[in-house]
């Protein structure tokens, strides 16, 4: 389109979104208090943001450079973890869930197998999960990797049970314990 104004053409662009395409809203972890600091505890801060993306439906969790100490992050339904080049997400060494109750397969297989919520980050009957970026997810040496798990200890990286649709792009495990991923009876895997 273009228009005379006092003896010149000026023209116009004119851009028109798709209907129907909105952008999934944003949620920085450093908006929920995370410090990133690599001393300050940042996985309250951390499930915050998960539980606002995911009440926002398909919400991405971003999270900045930086190290955020961690204990059991819980993941949550539609939701895209966007771990940003430069950024850690590390565990802290203690505060890790505690397992759930197994005694009727715990008997049959061996601990890590019975057990799935003593991990850094798990998620149970969870949908749409994606986990992004460039970033590092480190275990620390800080998770276990025998049979006789201590209290407040995990021996997982990322757990999963009963889920559906979770995609792993370009994400670097380090020193991940027993597991680095465990998946029980999921669907929709892409790694």
């Amino acid at each position: 389109m273009r228009r005379r104004l006092t003896g010149a053409f000026v023209a116009f662009a004119v851009v028109v979104a798709p209907m129907g395409v909105a952008k999934a809203a944003s949620f920085n972890v450093k908006d929920y208090g995370a410090k990133g600091d690599g001393k300050a505890i940042d996985s309250v801060a951390i499930d915050k943001a998960i539980a606002a993306a995911s009440a926002a439906g398909n919400g991405i969790v971003e999270i900045p450079p930086g190290t955020y100490l961690s204990r059991s992050i819980h993941l949550k339904s539609n939701i895209t973890i966007n771990i940003q080049q430069g950024a850690r997400i590390v565990a802290s060494g203690s505060g890790i869930d505690a397992p759930e109750p197994n005694p009727t397969y715990r008997k049959y297989q061996d601990y890590g197998h019975s057990h799935f919520r003593n991990a850094l980050l798990w998620g149970e009957n969870v949908e749409n999960i994606n986990f992004t970026g460039k970033g590092v997810i480190d275990g620390a040496n800080k998770l276990e990797t025998g049979e006789n798990i201590p209290a407040g200890k995990g021996d997982k990286m990322l757990s999963l049970k009963f889920c559906k649709n979770v995609n792993i792009t370009d994400v670097t495990f380090r020193e991940a314990g027993h597991f680095a991923i465990i998946v029980n009876g999921c669907n929709g895997m892409k790694l």
